[in-house]
């Protein structure tokens, strides 16, 4: 096991070492990596209550608490991506681990997510190959991670709010394992 450990480490470094910015004339990109979730960070019903809870109000730092975060090892996320133009890039990503949720109290399940996602690259702005390359994206995924196992109403202790069921109570989201998402954020990339 510490062999692979180490070919994969040095597998890692030699791509690393090799790797040059995604531009118009070298459109495609394959990246591997890790990822964190924080369900404690998202409250409310509206844009305008997530961000409050996220970045202040009475929940203020919810965001930026390393401790709120589920993050899995590296290799559970691969993204493969093409440059449109030199301002857009269509991509696909999947991360794949063992998630908790924190917020409702549920112990780890597997987790899959998958999706599409467009791009808009900054840097196409002022210069296509610089070093840093800032995007803002957009995204729908398809969403796994087995909640059949919530028992409601389940009380998120973070946000004191008890919650009788999945969207109001409505029957056809209770106890579900396949989910809908849409997806939305900032990035960058360092080449």
């Amino acid at each position: 096991m510490k062999n692979l450990k180490l070919g994969i480490s040095a597998l890692a470094l030699t791509v690393a070492s090799t790797v040059f910015a995604q531009t118009t004339t070298n459109p495609w990109l394959i990246g591997v990596g890790a990822h964190g979730i924080n369900h404690v960070a998202v409250g409310g019903k509206s844009l305008g209550s997530t961000l409050g809870t996220a970045f202040g109000g009475d929940d203020a730092n919810r965001l930026y608490n390393i401790n709120n975060f589920t993050i899995t090892p590296p290799l559970s996320k691969l993204t493969v991506a093409r440059n449109i133009n030199k301002y857009l890039v269509l991509d696909w990503q999947t991360s794949v681990g063992n998630i908790d949720n924190k917020r409702i109290n549920m112990g780890k399940e597997f987790f899959l997510m998958t999706g599409l996602g467009l791009q808009f690259k900054f840097n196409g702005l002022w210069n296509e190959e610089s070093w840093f390359d800032p995007y803002l994206r957009v995204g729908a995924n398809y969403m796994r991670h087995d909640y059949s196992g919530v028992t409601f109403p389940v009380t998120d202790y973070y946000h004191n709010i008890t919650y009788p069921g999945f969207s109001d109570n409505q029957a056809f989201t209770q106890r579900r394992k396949d989910h809908f998402t849409v997806a939305g954020g900032l990035g960058s990339n360092f080449w």
